[in-house]
């Protein structure tokens, strides 16, 4: 029974006071007794392998959810990733959407809300949505719904982002090892061991050219994203760009904090010395990475995939480079902090006056529970088509899915026995063991992508922070853009000494002055 998601909506009054009890999945699955038509406008799958006469219009798939639940699919339109946002505007431009359309924009979500042009799904979650997809949303806690709330009520059905993808640092091990350093933990180590491979210039770069600390130009607030400083920031408990919830419920903004000012300083401080990349305000992505594959760079911060890219390719230039995670740098108290990700970035939502809203929790919910069928899984044998074939599907991780994976595998090669895992997982497993007792360097990107940069997530002493994502208020579809810029300039010009530490106050009260106070209480507003 949906007990669970039952009271986390009601917490976040949309059904209010609830006397029924969720339906089981009998509804959830059963199919029409009338064939239903339902239009869809969703991003095209690119490079589809499918025999001939077959594409994402017709295939397997979508015979397959045509039978079991007795509807007819038909496509308003697909189009490619990038082009998803402008056709997006000319359906609400043109207040002609699909019965059921993807959304990747929350501002997008809230004018299709505010020009009444989809459907109110509150009352279908009830007796639609399966325990597996309930399941999901209530594992996920109360801020994976937060995005679709409008006046209490779900104006759409959100996607659920997996968590735990928080930088950390990344070293050369190698490196550590040819100096007869230690592995840092605190903020002060991670500083003097960049400071001593600068110095030392263990790859033999030639002087001055070894980089302390790799940095992209977005410096801190990006979740999922490798060269930030995040952990350094998260050493002073500063988290720039975030909107922070604090015990009592006030809501704020994590770049004008004093601990963000003492970060700044710090850094810049940093900077100064030449420990933090001198060229981080220009380097492109291709850059950044070509410090890694040129070895004139020990340390920088990223995710736990950071094997799959771009370590492999570093790997793969040079076979000595001994990559490391590191759960660094701690705290004054001993504690990793970080914040959490956007809990949705896509949304499927159901054109005003269609018959069926109820369309999408059943084909949602008959999917996920027959995807992985064998039968399903053979559609298309030895070709590379993509889960994103599916008519109606979204990413729904939980949120602790990647340390929750890790502890599953790394119990597996501990046992060597792999039943209790999956198929993709036990594909995973069997290339560890690759590399557990051959040493294969083609399985090293697998393993230390799947066990020994997760395992750092799924260690104790890591703290999230209760950071909040605001749904698009007024005033931030009119001000957030010079407010942004505003931040950027202020970010980059300190952490480079064109601006001073001191003016930092001003730029507080610059941001508030020029719509940052109104912003602030209409997202305080939205979780009050």
């Amino acid at each position: 029974m949906k007990k669970v998601l039952c009271l986390l909506l009601s917490a976040l009054m949309v059904f209010g006071t609830m006397s029924a009890a969720f339906a089981d999945d009998e509804k959830a699955f059963a199919p029409y007794e009338e064939t239903v038509k339902v239009s869809i406008g969703h991003e095209t799958v690119v490079s589809l392998e499918l025999p001939d006469g077959h594409d994402q219009e017709n295939n397997k798939y979508n015979d397959f959810l045509e039978k079991a639940l007795n509807i007819d699919i038909t496509y308003d339109w697909l189009v490619d990733l990038g082009s998803m946002n402008e056709k997006v505007n000319l359906a609400i431009a043109s207040g002609e959407i699909p019965d059921v359309m993807y959304v990747n924009n929350q501002a997008q979500l809230k004018q299709l809300v505010d020009n009444e042009l989809i459907e109110d799904l509150t009352d279908y979650m009830e007796p639609y949505l399966s325990d597996a997809l309930n399941d999901r949303f209530a594992r996920y806690g109360a801020h994976g719904m937060d995005s679709v709330m409008f006046d209490g009520r779900v104006m759409a059905l959100p996607n659920l982002n997996g968590g735990y993808e928080f930088s950390f640092m990344w070293v050369r091990r190698d490196w550590v090892e040819k100096l007869g350093a230690e592995m840092p933990t605190s903020l002060e180590e991670v500083v003097d061991l960049a400071r001593l491979f600068m110095e030392k210039d263990p790859n033999g770069n030639g002087e001055g050219r070894t980089i302390g600390i790799a940095v992209n130009s977005h410096v801190a607030g990006l979740y999922n994203n490798l060269g930030n400083l995040d952990p350094i920031f998260g050493a002073f408990k500063s988290f720039p760009r975030q909107w922070l919830r604090a015990e009592d419920g006030t809501i704020s903004y994590g770049t004008l904090a004093p601990e963000t000012k003492e970060a700044l300083g710090y850094i810049a401080d940093l900077y100064k010395e030449g420990i933090i990349d001198q060229e981080f305000a220009v380097r492109t992505g291709d850059d950044f990475n070509s410090l890694l594959l040129s070895g004139r760079c020990g340390i920088f911060f990223g995710p736990w995939w950071m094997p799959d890219w771009p370590l492999n390719s570093a790997l793969a230039n040079n076979p000595e480079a001994d990559w490391a995670p590191v759960l660094a740098p701690l705290d004054d108290e001993g504690v990793f902090n970080v914040y959490r990700q956007r809990a949705n970035n896509q949304w499927i939502v159901v054109r005003k006056g269609y018959e069926h809203p109820e369309i999408i929790f059943k084909l949602l919910s008959y999917t996920l529970a027959h995807q992985a069928d064998d039968e399903v899984a053979n559609f298309y044998p030895d070709t590379s088509v993509l889960w994103t074939i599916w008519p109606v599907i979204m990413t729904y991780r939980d949120e602790d899915t990647i340390p929750a994976e890790y502890r599953q595998l790394q119990a597996a090669l501990d046992s060597r026995d792999p039943s209790g895992l999956n198929k993709e997982q036990q594909n995973i497993y069997n290339q560890c063991l690759v590399w557990l007792d051959e040493k294969d360097p083609a399985a090293w990107q697998v393993y230390t992508c799947r066990v020994v940069g997760p395992e750092v997530t799924a260690r104790d002493g890591i703290v999230a922070v209760d950071n909040v994502y605001p749904l698009l208020t007024e005033s931030m579809e009119l001000k957030w853009a010079g407010l942004e810029k505003l931040e950027n300039e202020m970010i980059l010009k300190t952490i480079m000494g064109e601006m001073s530490i001191d003016e930092f106050d001003g730029f507080v009260e610059k941001w508030l002055a020029q719509g940052g106070e109104e912003i602030t209480a209409e997202a305080a507003a939205q979780f009050k």
